[in-house]
């Protein structure tokens, strides 16, 4: 899929932060913490099985997808902009879709 140029998760917070008007907090935490936190939550145990993910640069290459259709990834600042949007005029609701 084609995808902007690679940036930190600091920066696309700042991005995003900076959309809805509040400063970035970002924090990290040792992999270790983020373990011993698993024991107790569901969703820091599911986090703490793909820190290694985190723990080098993950870049990807789009570059055979440009070739092919000639097309350009969005933006960061407008996919998150058009994702807010969205997002405000569904009320605020999940992203989930109902199964029908």
């Amino acid at each position: 899929m084609p995808h902007g140029a690679p940036i930190t998760g600091r920066a696309f917070a700042g991005v995003l932060c900076g959309q809805v008007g509040r400063a970035a907090g970002v924090r990290t935490l040792s992999s270790r913490t983020a373990k011993m936190l698993g024991l107790v939550s569901t969703v820091a145990r599911i986090g703490s099985e793909v820190l290694y993910q985190f723990e080098q640069p993950f870049v990807v290459d789009s570059s055979k997808y440009h070739k092919r259709f000639d097309a350009d990834a969005t933006p960061y600042e407008t996919g998150i902009a058009e994702t807010l949007a969205w997002y405000r005029l569904n009320g605020g609701k999940s992203l989930m879709i109902p199964s029908s």
